[in-house]
């Protein structure tokens, strides 16, 4: 008889399908449910269950974990009329392994407390760059690895619980503090990254407009002070492709967002952020959508700019 705990998946997206399937390979029972059926019925043939809403999940399960694309996502899926929170009982394990501001995982936890269940958030970055041989590969290719950086916030004793089911694909797992504290490393690093994506295509567009060599220029960058991971990894990847990898442009803007919300919180001006923030919101006015790559999006404004396209093959100087 399997003795591990029941473990529950919602989101079967870019790293929540890779990182279920890890899960299960690894002997946990699973239950998963997503809005899409595809991703559902590929796990099932692997063996997990799948459940019709997530108060049903929250029934069956030790441990639910959610990878949640948006806000909206997150107020259906926990406090909606089938959401976990109606079907959650004493003892239940919440894992938030969404990017939410800290304001959201306070809301969980008024409500969760009064059941007896337990929330922890743990956001998730899948490692690329600096580690050899990894820049080539999407986060998903790099979740079906193992290699997923967890922050975890969470009372030390419940976050013991649930380590065995984190290292299934979670490596490194970082004990960052009390509740909360994942999500708030987690706007940290994305404001840092998005910031510097913004700030490294300014100076690519005007090297383009100038008629320099792309490629060259992105050589010597890997090579001097200017190295980071956004331009080895994210903006290397869009010169070479001429298009976007990473989380869609909603997502980077509710990111931002949640960067300018902690801000406030602490009276700290952040006035690269407040920019990066306006360009994402223009890069999503100028596609017209939430759903494209928020890193092609703003190339494409760049390029509207420049009115040139960005890539390694970079046109000769106009005239």
């Amino acid at each position: 008889m399997n003795d591990k705990m029941r473990v529950g998946f919602i989101g079967l997206g870019m790293l929540g399908k890779p990182i279920s399937k890890r899960v299960l390979a690894a002997g946990y029972p699973l239950t998963v449910y997503d809005i899409r059926s595809e991703p559902e019925e590929e796990l099932v043939k692997a063996g997990a269950r799948k459940t019709t809403n997530p108060k049903e999940m929250a029934e069956v399960s030790d441990v639910v974990l959610t990878s949640l694309p948006s806000l909206e996502a997150c107020e259906e899926i926990y406090f909606g009329a089938h959401g976990l929170l109606k079907g959650a009982r004493k003892g239940l394990i919440l894992v938030e392994t969404s990017t939410v501001p800290p304001s959201m995982v306070k809301r969980y936890v008024n409500e969760a407390d009064k059941l007896g269940v337990v929330v922890i958030d743990a956001p998730l970055m899948a490692r690329t760059t600096f580690h050899p041989g990894l820049a080539k590969f999407k986060a998903d290719e790099i979740a079906a690895q193992g290699l997923v950086t967890v922050m975890v916030g969470g009372d030390k004793a419940n976050v013991e619980k649930v380590r065995p089911v984190l290292a299934t694909f979670g490596n490194p797992i970082f004990h960052v503090g009390p509740l909360g504290s994942g999500e708030i490393i987690k706007v940290f690093n994305n404001a840092v990254t998005h910031a510097y994506f913004a700030a490294a295509l300014e100076v690519l567009a005007v090297a383009a407009k100038a008629g320099v060599d792309l490629k060259n220029l992105e050589e010597i960058f890997r090579n001097t002070s200017a190295m980071s991971g956004p331009l080895n990894d994210a903006l290397a990847y869009n010169l070479q492709h001429g298009k976007g990898k990473l989380m869609n442009i909603g997502s980077a803007i509710k990111d931002s967002e949640a960067m300018l919300e902690l801000a406030r919180e602490h009276d700290v001006p952040v006035l690269i952020q407040s920019v990066n923030h306006a360009y994402y919101e223009m890069a999503m006015q100028k596609s017209g959508s939430k759903d494209g790559p928020g890193d092609g999006d703003l190339v494409k404004l760049f390029e509207s700019y420049i009115r040139m396209p960005l890539r390694f093959e970079t046109p000769a100087k106009p005239g």
